[in-house]
């Protein structure tokens, strides 16, 4: 996530602010080590005017393991002789992908695009698409406890997309015409990505080249050098 920015209802008058009108303000990234300081922090703990937003893991157990198997049934989640308070003597078993019993994550994401919805694999995952997290995050935005005044009415954030999974089969690789997957980073970063991977297979092996074809191979600048 690059940047959050939350959108309030002005829900009265208040200096400048119209009743009824939206405003923007720009929330704070906030992490776990720095929240047990920010709360008691009469200066910086959450406002509407000081928002913060923290990304993290919700439990799905208040015990252990707080993170249960996934199963429709919580009871039967559990491996044989574990009643939910002791840790199990024995790993989870991981079973087929049909189904997500035996799991300790989900092995299939349903997509919605709007009109139809389906299951996809995220062990098997098909071509382009763009599944990041095995598991699910949660984002709070944390503004403290008045809302009077101001209350939140929409959240807008920037954030660095997934590439999509890239699919090369045998006999695509084996066909005189290419059909394999377009890429869709532009020709430059194309040429990147082939550099690096040349560079890793010719340390892999000790090439003495590798030195110069690292200077030679150098197209896009440097930060410092810039």
């Amino acid at each position: 996530m690059l940047n959050c920015v939350c959108i309030y209802y002005v829900a009265k008058q208040k200096d400048c602010w119209d009743a009824g009108s939206y405003i923007e303000v720009p929330a704070i990234r906030l992490t776990a080590d720095s929240w047990s300081q920010i709360v008691t922090d009469i200066y910086n703990r959450p406002s509407p005017m000081r928002p913060y937003y923290y990304v993290h893991n919700m439990n799905t157990n208040e015990k252990v393991p707080t993170n249960p198997v996934t199963n429709s049934d919580s009871a039967a989640s559990l491996p044989a002789g574990f009643d939910g308070v002791d840790m199990p003597a024995k790993l989870y078993e991981v079973k087929h992908a049909e189904d997500n019993e035996g799991s300790n994550f989900q092995r299939t994401f349903t997509l919605n695009d709007g009109e139809n919805t389906k299951e996809v694999s995220l062990v098997e995952k098909p071509t382009a698409v763009r599944f990041g997290n095995a598991s699910n995050v949660r984002c709070e935005i944390r503004y403290g406890k008045d809302d009077s005044l101001f209350q939140l009415a929409e959240v807008q954030i920037d954030y660095v997309k997934c590439p999509q999974f890239i699919r090369l089969t045998q006999e695509q690789i084996d066909l005189t015409e290419d059909t394999s997957q377009i890429m869709e980073f532009p020709d430059y970063v194309n040429q990147e990505i082939t550099n690096e991977l040349v560079h890793l297979v010719m340390e892999r092996v000790n090439d003495p080249r590798l030195g110069n074809n690292m200077q030679m191979t150098q197209t896009i600048a440097r930060p410092t050098g810039q």
